[in-house]
């Protein structure tokens, strides 16, 4: 069963004086289990920190929906409730420009759906720092492009 979680990856990166600074970047995966996370974490780092990096903490998330506008660089967790023949608390994370615009694309999002749609209260909104989410269905493509720079590395065409 696929979940999401939370991961940061902990590096080493040079500042505009050329002096080593740790950073610290937070993603959102979506994965079967830690193991998948790690993996998925650790191509993706491979392709921008040239030297070591440490992956942790990861912990499972509850979401009920990602809404991933590409084009917008701010992630925002949503709670909001909604009655149907119960009380129902839902957890959405959503890419969006400001909280305003977050909530505006949760609403259109839940338009949709015909349990919510009648009526739902907003009770959180928090700004997070997430700063990339990968989604399963493109994990083959990352694989995809991470074989073709395995097979293109010079260090592997060098003769002993």
């Amino acid at each position: 069963n696929m979940n999401y979680w939370e991961a940061t990856v902990k590096y080493l990166a040079q500042d505009e004086n050329g002096n080593l600074k740790k950073m610290s970047s937070l993603y959102l995966v979506e994965a079967y289990n830690h193991t998948d996370v790690e993996a998925t974490l650790t191509e993706k780092a491979s392709q921008f920190v040239t030297g070591e990096f440490d992956i942790k903490p990861i912990r499972m998330i509850e979401l009920s929906d990602v809404i991933d506008g590409r084009d917008k660089d701010t992630y925002y967790k949503l709670k909001f409730e909604y009655e149907f023949d119960k009380k129902y608390t839902e957890l959405s994370l959503v890419s969006a420009n400001s909280i305003t615009d977050a909530v505006e694309t949760l609403r259109e999002s839940l338009s949709n759906n015909p349990g919510v749609a009648n009526g739902f209260e907003i009770v959180s909104a928090q700004k997070t720092k997430i700063i990339d989410v990968f989604f399963k269905d493109n994990l083959l493509d990352m694989d995809l492009s991470f074989d073709t720079y395995s097979v293109s590395n010079p260090d592997a065409d060098e003769a002993p």
